[in-house]
């Protein structure tokens, strides 16, 4: 072994302070990927428009796009692509979506699929309370 490695040495504050930087780590880690403001909803995309759907009501969607319909399947609070008219068929072959932001996209039939998750609004912001643009 080199001299480096023999002269140093691990102090009882050294470890204090990986202990406490680790755990600083999780548990920004964990309030980031816990944080919900509110239901989730599945966002949909398409030539003709925008669709949003509750992502707790299982159901098969059929949304048209450049080159046909594509089929998108709810199951279970998971979102996917069941079918559509695309030659690659990438968008099929994709891992059902869940959390918020992830998202899918059928390039050549331009249909792109997302998860939001609904605003709603803090305790006490109520909805027939004067906010600041009323003044």
């Amino acid at each position: 072994m080199s001299s480096f490695f023999k002269e140093m040495r691990i102090r009882p504050v050294d470890i204090i302070l990986f202990i406490l930087f680790a755990a600083a780590a999780c548990i920004s880690v964990y309030t980031i990927r816990q944080k919900r403001t509110g239901d989730a909803r599945l966002v949909i995309d398409g030539p003709e428009g925008r669709y949003l759907y509750d992502m707790h009501v299982n159901r098969e969607i059929a949304v048209p796009g450049m080159i046909g319909n594509s089929i998108i399947v709810i199951q279970n609070g998971k979102a996917r692509f069941k079918d559509s008219p695309c030659p690659g068929k990438t968008c099929v072959q994709c891992a059902p979506i869940s959390h918020n932001h992830e998202w899918i996209a059928c390039m050549p039939n331009q249909i792109f699929i997302r998860i939001e998750q609904e605003e709603q609004p803090e305790h006490g912001a109520g909805q027939d309370e004067p906010d600041i643009s009323s003044f």
